[in-house]
């Protein structure tokens, strides 16, 4: 025992170090933005104020996530803006997920079982080890924000842990630790109220006989435990239109009738993924089922997946351990491949799900070599290919997440004619100023998907940044007739139209992006620049303050603060913010030098003449001129 626990440190070490190595480095993407880099709770979070913790906790944008964001606020406060370091601590938090697989398959054998061999719990070693190295991990490894996935994930399968423990030991202690870890699963992810289902079906089909009033106290104590989740999704339904609806799904082209239509299609992309996860991309534009013929695998689909479930209720005497993998796989995907207004397709969804089939695979390899009378010593050299065929794939997919643009041309190769994966790529090479290329992707997304507003705003922004005035505004008023609530079209005309000295048409465009979204920090600070310029200083003013409460590490807004306060005859406030940016933003140019300006005004010549020195290293000429001169 002592050496299957020293191999089992070593596996589960050598398995973290491997994708930490192959996982260096790291951005912030997508979901990112909302949830981590542009959300106060997170990057504001003040460790000594328990009103900190409270807002790190529950206002959030997902406001029934509390230990997630808790996790990203505290490693925030300890290394702001390190997605390296985030992505550290999620391989971390991946292995430890991976060690409690490994203990639950042990405690599930223990507990079904008399007597247990070290050759099972190998078997569980390696089932551990194939989990954990499953190239689909690397998505919500990789993607920052799915740590929420990961949380849930590592608490679930803590829970499954405990629970056979208490299971097996009869002691109330376990219980209660289970409980608990299903509480702190619950409060990371919403997917984790599977949970409770999921053991209600292990107890269904494994669970050992025990006296019928005790039996039926299990039964209804699991049933207790869907209490919460249920009470969660009555908040979600009466405070969000987005999560559950009837029809046509907000945000989406697809009701919820085509959503739940291609629910079994998806499905058996997923169980692909798990048998050759290759290739693999970040959106993979999947189509919604429109009928049972359209397309026309969608009513294969469903006669499979009657098969499958018809299969569980068949094999539930004879093979009941497979019959209970197949429907806790099902259960587990439930929740987000369903009836939610969710996007229909996800590898980071399959995290808890692949929990229930990926481990047994080393028993179903030892069953067939068996039929050709291998030994042990077979079986462990199989598990070992199929081991570094994982291992290797996850190292390539891990490189493939080290860099942007790479994530993104493989995603358009591997899916050419998937729209938003243009656009995605031509909005990761407009940030590497590789306008060229990303005009050409963009281009090619609109000819894929004529009726994708995206798109059009995606090429809009493009257009401006080559200096193409007339065409990005062609581009970014189509976005606006195809979908009238993109914000982002809306500021990038109104910086178009401003840049090109229309200010009344900017001011247009700034208001309705701030009549969308007055939460909006950018809407906000456009709308203030508008109005300064057609000199309305106070109103400015005000809409610059907004800008600054809504985002206080934004230099842009607390910077054009000063020069409102400047215009409308108030010096010092105008000194006031211009400090605030310097200490947002230090050392740039254009903050010293008014700071210098401002501050002889007022007489200061001393500290003015600091301020000159310093924009004059910075590279401002002007500043170095006055230096000179004095």
């Amino acid at each position: 025992m002592n050496r299957l626990m020293t191999s089992t440190v070593a596996a589960f070490a050598l398995t973290a170090s491997v994708s930490v190595i192959s996982a260096l480095g790291g951005f912030f993407l997508f979901d990112d933005y909302p949830s981590i880099v542009h959300n106060q709770a997170v990057t504001l979070f003040d460790p000594g104020s328990l009103h900190s913790w409270w807002l790190a906790a529950f206002g959030s944008p997902a406001t029934l996530r509390p230990v997630s964001y808790l996790s990203f606020a505290i490693q925030w406060w300890f290394s702001p803006e390190n997605p390296a370091a985030m992505r550290v601590v999620n391989i971390l938090l991946h292995t430890g997920a991976a060690v409690f697989v490994y203990l639950g398959l042990r405690e599930g054998l223990r507990l079904l079982r008399e007597s247990v061999e070290t050759a099972d719990e190998r078997l569980a070693l390696l089932g551990a080890l194939l989990w954990a190295l499953h190239p689909v991990q690397t998505q919500p490894v990789n993607f920052i924000v799915q740590r929420m996935t990961l949380l849930a994930g590592l608490f679930a399968v803590a829970t499954f842990w405990l629970y056979f423990r208490g299971r097996r030991t009869g002691q109330r202690r376990w219980y209660a630790w289970a409980a608990g870890a299903y509480g702190l699963a619950l409060l990371s992810k919403e997917n984790a109220a599977v949970v409770p289902v999921v053991l209600v079906a292990w107890e269904w089909l494994l669970g050992p006989e025990e006296a019928p009033a005790a039996r039926k106290r299990r039964f209804l104590w699991l049933l207790a435990a869907c209490a919460p989740p249920v009470a969660m999704a009555g908040i979600y339904a009466a405070t969000s239109s987005n999560h559950f609806a009837l029809g046509a799904l907000p945000n989406r082209d697809f009701t919820l009738w085509e959503r739940t239509l291609s629910a079994p299609r998806m499905y058996l992309r997923y169980v692909g993924l798990l048998f050759w996860p290759y290739p693999q991309a970040l959106d993979y534009g999947l189509q919604p089922s429109r009928s049972f013929l359209d397309p026309w695998t969608t009513l294969p689909a469903w006669a499979a997946m009657g098969a499958v479930l018809a299969a569980i209720w068949k094999w539930r005497g004879r093979w009941p351990i497979a019959a209970f993998a197949v429907l806790a796989f099902v259960l587990a995907l439930a929740p987000e491949s369903t009836f939610l207004n969710l996007e229909l397709f996800y590898e980071h969804r399959l995290y808890l799900p692949s929990v229930f089939v990926l481990p047994l695979v080393p028993w179903g390899v030892q069953a067939l070599l068996g039929r050709f009378r291998m030994d042990a010593r077979g079986v462990a050299a199989a598990m070992g290919v199929l081991l570094a065929l994982a291992a290797g794939r996850t190292w390539a997919r891990n490189l493939d997440w080290g860099d942007e643009i790479r994530l993104m041309e493989k995603n358009v190769v591997a899916y050419p004619d998937n729209h938003r994966a243009r656009e995605n790529l031509a909005m990761s090479l407009r940030l590497a100023k590789r306008l060229e290329e990303a005009e050409a992707q963009a281009r090619e997304a609109i000819e894929i998907a004529p009726g994708s507003a995206r798109a059009y705003m995606v090429l809009g922004e493009i257009l401006i940044d080559e200096g193409d005035s007339q065409q990005s505004r062609a581009s970014l008023q189509k976005a606006l007739q195809l979908d009238s609530s993109l914000i982002r079209a809306k500021l990038a005309l109104a910086k178009s139209f401003g840049t090109g000295g229309d200010h009344e048409q900017a001011l247009r465009y700034a208001r309705e992006a701030v009549a969308e979204n007055s939460r909006h920090p950018e809407a906000q600070l456009y709308l203030g620049i508008e109005l300064m310029e057609l000199k309305e200083f106070e109103k400015a003013i005000s809409h610059f303050r907004i800008a600054a409460e809504l985002d206080p590490k934004s230099k842009d807004a607390v910077y054009n603060l000063g020069l409102a306060y400047a215009q409308a005859g108030n010096e010092q406030a105008a000194i006031d913010a211009w400090r605030r940016a310097d200490e947002i933003a230090p050392n740039q140019p254009d903050v010293l030098r008014n700071l210098g300006i401002a501050l002889h005004r007022q007489g200061d010549r001393a500290q003015a003449m600091l301020y000159f020195q310093k924009a004059c290293i910075a590279g401002d000429q002007q500043s170095c001129g006055i230096v000179q001169r004095r």
